[in-house]
């Protein structure tokens, strides 16, 4: 008996030591080298957002701020509409190519981009004058419209560039773009709020004049071919695996957003802009998230080629770990502050915000495990699975969103977010550890 309990021990004590080994392995390993520096990038892109956000609180009517809570979202759905059908498919498939390849490769997307953008620019200016001229619109919409597209143009450029600094594995570059992003919007900002009255409009022709400014001339040199062919075929490469990656995107947004939506119809503007200034105090933890996915899929491609996607996958879960114990130490944080330190961060007209915050704490700490999930059959290339996860999620949230806020208001609508990501994570990841037969 006592043999038995000293090998058990020793066993025990084994195991520890070679889960600490694994997890040393995981906190000294380069993927943690870059998601340091994704962190520090996302960062900056959460402190510009962070700050522009209170910067409107304290100046706009909470109206406006509604609508720019309201707008923004949309520029948000066409970067994932590129992410879908662009940036998702260049992560995992460039990793498979020569270096060649990969050089026509990315000037075919970078091409197809511009194409695209130039389009959509056109076509939404045209239906914008024709609607406006027929007095469908008023002035005031179709001056919003117009910024919003530019504003979405020029993130387009940006989140491209440091897609292909991720991918490259060069996120340095990608930090060192960001700053000079977040220089030139707030320079522009200052400029403009000490020589004119405030307008959202303005806002978000800042945010894509200063996405443009900051990436344009780093793309330009990346253009190596014209070849017409070589585009259509890159892009029918892309299309293969992002038809599926778009169904995802679509139906995650409807998703995310519906209750910001639904509000905004069944409730008021002002409800939106209290929800939203109660999300911003999470932003920088969603936005460590998306940071987080742009160093971990091009790093689970490469471990893929190499055989070691079970590395990958305890990457996953301890990443997820860190990140949870973060959120909760926030949490606690945030609603430790006083109430005469609460009026001061987010002004009396948002002090309601605060009743909020810990629903979408709830949200990030699902959401980020759904996000790994993601990022787990992304690698894998099961945007199909995920597809039907995300649409069969929707069905779920869209309906209880409405039928949560008529009976609980602005909290049944949140309510409904968290179900969504708690039913997408569970899925993702179940999925995710039976794909661990492919692992060596």
């Amino acid at each position: 008996m006592l043999k038995k309990n000293t090998l058990n021990m020793v066993k025990t004590k084994y195991m520890n030591a070679n889960i600490f080994s694994e997890f040393n392995k995981v906190l000294r390993s380069s993927l943690m080298i870059r998601f340091g520096i994704s962190s520090l990038d996302q960062a900056i892109l959460s402190t510009a957002n962070f700050l522009l956000a209170m910067f409107l609180i304290k100046v706009a009517t909470k109206e406006e701020y509604g609508y720019y809570a309201l707008a923004l979202p949309i520029t948000l759905f066409i970067t994932s509409i590129q992410n879908a059908l662009i940036n998702t498919p260049y992560l995992v498939l460039s990793p498979d190519k020569d270096e060649k390849e990969k050089k026509e490769y990315l000037s075919s997307v970078i091409y197809s981009q511009i194409f695209s953008s130039v389009l959509i620019f056109a076509i939404i200016l045209l239906l914008g004058i024709i609607l406006t001229l027929v007095k469908l619109i008023s002035v005031w919409a179709f001056l919003m419209i117009v910024s919003v597209t530019i504003a979405s143009i020029g993130l387009l450029s940006r989140e491209f560039l440091r897609t292909y600094f991720f991918s490259n594995e060069t996120p340095k570059l990608a930090l060192k773009n960001d700053f000079l992003y977040f220089i030139i919007l707030f320079v522009l900002i200052i400029l403009y709020f000490l020589s004119f009255k405030i307008s959202i409009q303005f806002i978000f022709l800042f945010i894509g004049a200063s996405a443009f400014l900051s990436s344009f001339y780093k793309i330009k040199p990346l253009l190596t071919h014209t070849d017409r062919r070589l585009v259509k075929l890159h892009l029918l490469e892309n299309w293969l695996h992002g038809k599926w990656i778009l169904i995802g995107v679509i139906v995650t947004y409807i998703q995310s957003y519906a209750y910001l939506y639904l509000l905004g119809i069944m409730v008021s503007v002002s409800a939106t802009a209290e929800v939203s200034a109660a999300k911003l105090l999470i932003t920088p933890f969603s936005l460590l998230s998306v940071g987080y996915a742009k160093v971990a899929v091009p790093r689970g491609a490469q471990l893929k080629i190499q055989n070691k996607l079970k590395l990958f996958y305890k990457e996953e879960i301890f990443i997820s770990a860190i990140f949870s114990v973060l959120v909760l130490l926030y949490t606690v944080v945030v609603l430790g502050i006083p109430d005469h330190l609460k009026n001061l961060i987010l002004s009396n007209k948002y002090h309601d915000s605060y009743e909020y915050f810990i629903f979408f704490s709830i949200s990030i700490f699902f959401g980020f495990f759904m996000q790994t999930g993601s990022n787990g059959l992304q690698v894998l290339k099961k945007f199909k699975i995920l597809s039907k996860i995300n649409f069969l999620s929707m069905l779920i949230v869209v309906p209880s969103t409405y039928i949560l806020i008529t009976l609980l208001g602005i909290r049944g609508g949140l309510i409904a977010l968290i179900l969504g990501q708690i039913f997408s994570s569970i899925f993702m990841w179940t999925l995710f550890t039976k794909e661990k037969k492919l692992f060596k």
